[in-house]
């Protein structure tokens, strides 16, 4: 998702496209995913686990959502009329799923009762979304040692994120004219950014 949200630090570091560059960063990835699913599948043939195909199943809709939802989160860059709800649908994808998918396999591997594979999933999910609007607010923070990125690329990329949005609907019209002139804009100075972020604190 670096690549997605011009991102060039991860956590302090050289993020891999901006250390290499983006060919290398997407084959990484897809290397690093096709490992992942063999040492799952091969974890999963033990008799040890309960509802092994279910679950490789659940996890292979993990990485589908994934990609469905950074889609839909890259149609929508500067999209003036995107709604809180086409927003909810990009972090469902994101993350709402992943985590409530992720805490449905446990359930089901340990073979717990539904009621309990249902909590955990719901727990999940809720988990999840917090964590994706929490980042989504952080975005706009100055404050690296907290963020462990670049400062607001979010806003460099132009995403639609629950604060620009609710920005947009409830500003004054002096900042949502200013807003809206900025997404349709490419300044990403550092001047122009921290006023962004200031209007949407407003």
């Amino acid at each position: 998702s670096d690549v997605f949200d011009f991102a060039n630090e991860r956590y302090h570091q050289p993020a891999i496209h901006s250390r290499y560059d983006v060919s290398h960063a997407i084959i990484a990835a897809e290397l690093l995913q096709a490992i992942a699913m063999e040492c799952i599948s091969s974890e999963l043939e033990s008799r040890n686990f309960s509802n092994q195909l279910l679950v490789l199943k659940l996890l292979h809709a993990v990485i589908r959502n994934l990609y469905v939802g950074q889609h839909l989160d890259i149609r929508s860059t500067s999209r003036l009329g995107t709604t809180s709800g086409q927003y909810r649908r990009v972090i469902e994808l994101g993350a709402g799923y992943f985590f409530e998918n992720l805490a449905r396999s446990g359930a089901l591997l340990a073979n717990k009762p539904k009621i309990q594979v249902k909590s955990l999933a719901s727990y999940g999910y809720c988990y999840g979304m917090g964590l994706f609007i929490t980042d989504d607010i952080v975005d706009i923070s100055e404050d690296r040692a907290m963020t462990g990125k670049p400062f607001a690329p979010d806003l460099q990329a132009r995403r639609m994120r629950l604060p620009i949005i609710l920005a947009l609907q409830l500003g004054s019209r002096k900042d949502v004219r200013w807003l809206k002139e900025f997404l349709k804009g490419k300044d990403n100075s550092r001047t122009t950014l921290v006023e962004a972020a200031e209007r949407i604190k407003n």
